[in-house]
């Protein structure tokens, strides 16, 4: 591993602890990464044989051979020591020969900038049992790391997509017949937007420029096509499915910028969306669903929503959630209010661009954005318009929409309708207890009535309400926050779009309740009777992105529509 060159870097934090594998081929490479996780110059020479060779050959560099494990750790110890525990360490391998092993390794950590950066090299290691014999070290660059087939090593399910490599293959691709693909990603995979049919596919990554997608969103095992990039030519080509290979040549894309803003003691990161237009444009601040998510969002619903906007006119700003991707601070630990501040900080950043029309920023977003939104109004922010996709946050408390979402996964999974009752009942119990210590006994006996019904173990709450959890979702957010009279009382433009096979949001109750609101001529509330929560066709509120293959035409159509409106609008 390389040891020049990299008296920059710092410390990275966050990362879990690596715990090095039994099996003898992979032992070492996992002991040198659980070494490197953890600063340990003196564990990760233990990855040698005794009198290995360990030779770095570095381009600009004169050569350097350090023989033995004494003579490894001395080598390595001050390169180990600047990066700090954390660091992620992982190998691609191009040959495996015996016990003659030849690939490139990647080294992330976070630069003296507090940013997270990346280092690479190739190697040419000889094993000896579960042991280095013999490890040499050349340069190499992300593009080869990339280019290589397969699979990282080690947590290949979690890959997260370099943006240095990735994102040039992001935005708009036309074919010979003029039909537009728009591709977007989220943390770990590309997805590909077809505008003339409105499929959407996400791809399965075979090398960094070869991809796979099959019959729906999700790839599956099945393979279906065939997506290849060729970035320096400007083409792509999509082969297979039984139909004649189509080439796409890049579109006019659209100006992005990487950005940062403060958000109180954090600094976020995330990406600007700029249109090509001449005048000040509206603009929204993209706000995120629930869980970790990057600048792209949930299956990249966040950056094909904020393309669609951009591309009728609106200037986008998405970001890393607090804690998520480069941004600081911890999205576990924050509720409502927290996440709400994030939103308002978006809103004033964009406030100080020039290319914003600042009378007309607004805010958007799906699923949770709904009660981020509505507590960002609660606290001062006037968007100009707000965008809403599958939001429950429109008009239920997180525990009616949790209530709701239980029922239907566990109908969806055939679970008998008694249980069902058992494991409502105790997770009714258990809010009620949160939100009333007097509530305890009437937990602990919704909770002896569901034990020993294995089927519904993984639904239920915990028996007791530990007040010092600062982590669980239900003890950060604000579970009986009620967001139906901020949005009665709130008077700008809004568009609200559901499905009718929504399996996350009660979508009869939430239209209901929205479409009798003092203020509901302000807005549009838009109910596709057969899409689900991202907009996608469904018939079925059972159906997953494993089943499904494209976004509802009405959905697309009226979220376009509204854009091109208000864009048009002083």
């Amino acid at each position: 591993m390389r040891t020049v060159g990299l008296a920059v870097i710092v410390l990275l934090v966050g990362l879990p602890q690596v715990a090095w594998s039994q099996d003898p081929v992979t032992a070492p490479y996992a002991r040198l990464r659980a070494a490197y996780a953890d600063a340990d110059a003196g564990a990760a020479s233990l990855a040698y044989s005794d009198g290995a060779l360990f030779a770095e050959l570095y381009a600009g560099f004169p050569p350097r051979f350090h023989e033995g494990r004494p003579a490894i750790e001395t080598a390595l110890s001050p390169v180990v020591a600047a990066l700090g525990p954390g660091t992620d360490l992982n190998f691609r391998f191009s040959q495996r020969l015996g016990e003659v092993d030849a690939g490139i390794w990647r080294l992330r950590y976070r630069g003296a900038n507090g940013q997270r950066d990346s280092t690479f090299g190739r190697f040419l290691t000889r094993r000896s049992g579960d042991v280095f014999a013999l490890d040499v070290s050349t340069d190499a660059t992300i593009a080869d790391f990339e280019g290589l087939e397969g699979d990282v090593l080690f947590a290949a399910d979690d890959e997260t997509l370099d943006r240095a490599y990735y994102d040039q293959f992001l935005g708009l691709w036309t074919d010979q017949v003029g039909c537009d693909v728009v591709v977007t990603r989220s943390a770990w995979r590309l997805f590909v937007h077809d505008q003339c049919t409105n499929a959407w596919r996400g791809l399965a990554r075979i090398s960094g420029a070869r991809w796979r997608s099959g019959p729906f969103v999700l790839p599956g095992a099945s393979t279906q096509s065939r997506w290849d990039f060729d970035v320096a030519a400007g083409r792509l080509t999509l082969s297979g499915d039984g139909q004649v290979d189509r080439t796409f040549v890049r579109g006019r894309p659209l100006r992005t910028e990487a950005i940062r803003f403060s958000s109180g003691e954090f600094s976020l990161a995330g990406e600007l969306y700029l249109p090509d237009r001449a005048d000040a444009a509206p603009a929204m601040v993209l706000v995120h669903g629930s869980g970790p998510q990057d600048r792209h969002g949930y299956a990249s619903i966040i950056e094909w929503m904020a393309r669609r906007l951009s591309a009728q006119g609106w200037v986008v700003l998405t970001y890393d959630k607090r804690g998520d991707g480069e941004s600081q601070g911890n999205w576990e630990s924050a509720g409502f209010d927290e996440l709400a501040d994030d939103a308002r900080a978006g809103m004033a950043y964009l406030a100080t661009r020039p290319e914003v029309d600042t009378p007309r920023i607004g805010l958007g977003g799906s699923s949770q954005a709904g009660w981020v939104i509505a507590r960002a109004i609660d606290a001062g922010a006037e968007p100009h318009a707000v965008l809403l996709l599958g939001a429950a946050g429109a008009s239920v408390t997180v525990q009616e929409q949790n209530l709701f979402n239980t029922e239907v996964q566990m109908r969806c999974q055939g679970i008998a309708e008694r249980d069902i009752g058992l494991a409502l009942d105790q997770q009714r119990a258990f809010f009620a207890a949160l939100n009333d210590p007097d509530q305890s006994r009437v937990l602990a006996e919704a909770t002896e009535a569901a034990a020993g019904q294995e089927s519904i173990s993984g639904w239920l709450f915990p028996e007791v309400v530990d007040r010092t959890d600062r982590e669980s979702w239900f003890m950060v957010l604000d579970t009986l926050y009620d967001p139906l009279p901020t949005w009665n009382r709130y008077e700008g433009q809004a568009l609200f779009l559901f499905g009718g096979q929504d399996d996350s949001t009660p979508t009869d109750r939430v239209a209901a309740r929205l479409g009798n609101g003092p203020n509901a001529g302000d807005r549009r509330l838009f109910v596709d009777p057969d899409s689900q929560h991202l907009g996608l066709v469904s018939n079925d509120r059972c159906k997953g992105l494993g089943d499904l293959d494209r976004f509802s035409a009405a959905t697309v159509g009226e979220l376009d529509r509204w854009a091109v409106r208000l864009a048009g609008q002083p």
